[in-house]
């Protein structure tokens, strides 16, 4: 266990799942299923330009919390994996921590089930 939470509770999310819900004005939805238990990675949050502001503060009120992951680590896991930065550092930080990923990338899904399982 991790930062206190029971590791089946914890997603990490990459841009993609995020920008799908702050778009289509839903991101509540997604904060009220996993509420204080949704993580994402600097990365991710680099990736998220528009509605960004629901999504600061989301993580200033507690609701989401932020990992920073070295760029080194997140360029290696990129380039062997074959998607990009954001799902990577979604993918190093679930595996340290046996947490899921919430990702909505083909490639990014079939290589985090080989590698970490359901």
């Amino acid at each position: 266990m991790t930062a206190g939470y029971p590791k089946d509770d914890i997603v990490i999310s990459d841009a993609t799942v995020l920008i799908n819900f702050l778009e289509t004005g839903r991101f509540e939805i997604l904060l009220n299923v996993y509420e204080g238990k949704l993580h994402v990675t600097d990365a991710v949050m680099g990736e998220v330009s528009r509605n960004r502001a629901a999504l600061v503060a989301a993580i200033s009120a507690g609701r989401i919390h932020v990992h920073k992951v070295p760029i080194e680590e997140i360029t290696r896991a990129a380039k062997t994996a074959g998607f990009q930065a954001g799902e990577a550092s979604c993918y190093l930080v679930a595996k340290k921590r046996s947490w899921r990923v919430a990702t909505d990338d083909g490639a990014a899904k079939a290589f985090i089930r080989r590698e970490l399982g359901e």
